[in-house]
């Protein structure tokens, strides 16, 4: 297999590890945060940049993971000296534009539903998902719902072993960089704050649902928010069901479907990341 390194040792390259370990020789990650160098990931050593590219030599492909930052990324990899043949964003392509895909066309079949039913993400960050969303299904309210302001400590306590995730991780975002990339952003409702409080008072159907809350509580919240109001046919797409780090959205998903009276079923998507929970 060929010998590549992986940019980026947080939680989305550990994801996108996932999706090429099977494939590639991964003999590296490298990163710029000073904290994670010494470390490993599945045994795998994470360095420095330039302790990386002194040490392994000898490789084939740098894949780039972190999708706000792959242009600084690549432009600091070529001031390093390493060939631009060398490096590839793929794995951040291939992740949004399958689920791009499937979301494009899953909205061709919106004529099925209520011309009131609605859409909605809960998860935001910093909108790169929404926009899709808000751009498919142009006729239809989008509420997202977001702290804006990273995890919540409410969430972070009953995480325990399910993720190293800390309080505030994923604050790098606003309400305002999220509705400058709206296409229609009449269409769009807004909750900022805590999940489920921010959705009380709601009693919208809803044709569509993507939930991208990376951790147990405010997944399992969420599936039991919107599984009532789908719409028949509807579908929710729940985001990092297959990672390394976020082992709370899986069992969060496995525990709602334990417990549900609907005779629902999960599949993937094909981005090697989420699933479609569809049934209802």
């Amino acid at each position: 297999m060929l010998k590549v390194m992986l940019f980026g040792a947080g939680s989305t390259g550990k994801t996108r590890y996932e999706l090429v370990k099977d494939d590639y020789n991964v003999v590296a990650f490298m990163d710029n945060d000073s904290s994670k160098w010494g470390s490993n990931i599945d045994g795998i050593p994470v360095m420095s940049p330039e302790e990386c590219l002194s040490t392994i030599t000898d490789y084939e492909k740098i894949f780039v993971t972190s999708t706000t930052g792959f242009q600084a990324i690549t432009e600091q990899l070529l001031k390093l000296n390493v060939p631009q043949f060398k490096i590839s964003t793929d794995l951040i392509v291939f992740e949004m534009e399958a689920r791009k895909t499937f979301l494009k066309n899953f909205s061709k079949l919106a004529d099925r539903f209520s011309p009131d039913a609605v859409c909605a993400e809960a998860g935001v960050f910093a909108g790169d998902f929404a926009k899709y969303i808000n751009q498919f299904f142009p006729t239809r309210t989008l509420h997202l719902f977001d702290t804006f302001s990273g995890f919540d400590e409410r969430d972070i306590s009953a995480e325990k072993e399910l993720s190293d995730s800390k309080q505030g991780d994923f604050e790098q975002s606003s309400e305002k960089v999220v509705m400058d990339k709206m296409k229609f952003p009449e269409k769009v409702i807004l909750h900022k704050g805590y999940f489920p409080d921010t959705a009380q008072g709601i009693d919208d159907q809803f044709c569509f649902v993507n939930l991208d809350m990376d951790l147990y509580k405010p997944t399992y919240e969420g599936l039991k928010f919107f599984s009532p109001r789908m719409e028949h046919g509807g579908v929710i797409l729940v985001h990092d069901f297959f990672t390394m780090r976020f082992y709370g959205v899986k069992k969060a998903v496995e525990d709602f479907m334990n417990e549900t009276t609907k005779n629902l079923n999960y599949v993937p998507i094909g981005d090697g990341i989420s699933i479609m929970i569809a049934g209802f």
